[in-house]
């Protein structure tokens, strides 16, 4: 596998120390934050990204991400489509070839209405992505009041959006905490498989976990060897990558927790 570092692990820092730091540590890919890309691009333009890039020795992989993406009232998709053309231009403009979206709440829904309208909203994402030659992800959340909340569900919504441009991402602290399965990793083809978020959970209910329990791997309670296991048995080499939302990493020395990162991650993909 490549070994990867989306932004939000170095949450503080600017696209540039991102970028930078993922040289220096050892990474092979880059995730890139949105907001962080169009701060960075006030100052510099797309061809000093990418050079950036190759001075530093990485590649983008994602852009992240269109949030509650699907699951919207009219006006709620028009926003959502707006941010699928930017994100797109934004990816074609550097050579980045997936764009990750997130599913919206179900406010109730039965399962059919998710995954029809779901479906729906995402396969016009992809028809956008498409006119840039980007693909599409879309990542399961593992939260009570999220729609899509585990594997195979995101699964379904790919197959049902029936479009050449998508996948899921795995996320491990979402796939704990929606309690997805071994089982669905193994039903999943490999080509599915955009990217594998790597990270881990503090010990809580299930239904209590949020995004800022994450913690590194092995420093929790994730059964990350069995998911990796699955994940590599499917046949996937592409790109694993830690992403962890942690506030007490914002305190610490950026270069310091992306190298104890890819130190921790290392045994598992490797």
């Amino acid at each position: 596998m490549f070994l990867g570092i989306n932004g939000a692990t170095t949450e503080k820092c600017t696209l540039e120390e991102d970028i930078r730091v993922a040289g220096e540590c050892g990474y092979e890919v880059v995730e890139i934050r949105s907001d962080k890309m169009e701060e960075y691009l006030k100052d510099h333009s797309f061809d000093d990204l990418k050079a950036l890039m190759r001075q530093c020795g990485v590649k983008p992989w994602t852009i992240n991400a269109i949030g509650m993406s699907t699951m919207q009232d009219a006006a709620g998709e028009a926003r959502v489509m707006k941010e699928t053309e930017r994100f797109a231009e934004l990816a074609a403009a550097i050579d980045c070839p997936w764009i990750v979206a997130c599913p919206g709440g179900h406010d109730g829904a039965s399962w059919d209405e998710i995954i029809t309208k779901s479906a729906a909203s995402f396969a016009k994402q992809a028809d956008i992505a498409w006119k840039r030659k980007i693909s599409l992800s879309f990542e399961f959340l593992g939260f009570p009041w999220a729609s899509v909340q585990t594997v195979s569900q995101a699964w379904a919504v790919v197959k049902a959006a029936n479009r050449l441009n998508i996948g899921i991402t795995i996320d491990t602290a979402h796939f704990y905490s929606g309690s997805s399965t071994l089982a669905e990793i193994s039903a999943l083809p490999v080509q599915a498989l955009a990217v594998f978020h790597m990270n881990d959970l503090v010990d809580k209910p299930k239904a209590e976990i949020g995004d800022y329990d994450r913690v590194m791997p092995g420093d929790g309670v994730i059964p990350l060897e069995e998911i990796c296991k699955e994940v590599k048995r499917i046949g996937f080499d592409g790109v694993a990558s830690i992403e962890i939302f942690n506030h007490d990493f914002n305190k610490q020395d950026p270069k310091a927790i992306a190298k104890k990162a890819i130190e921790k991650m290392a045994p598992y993909v490797k």
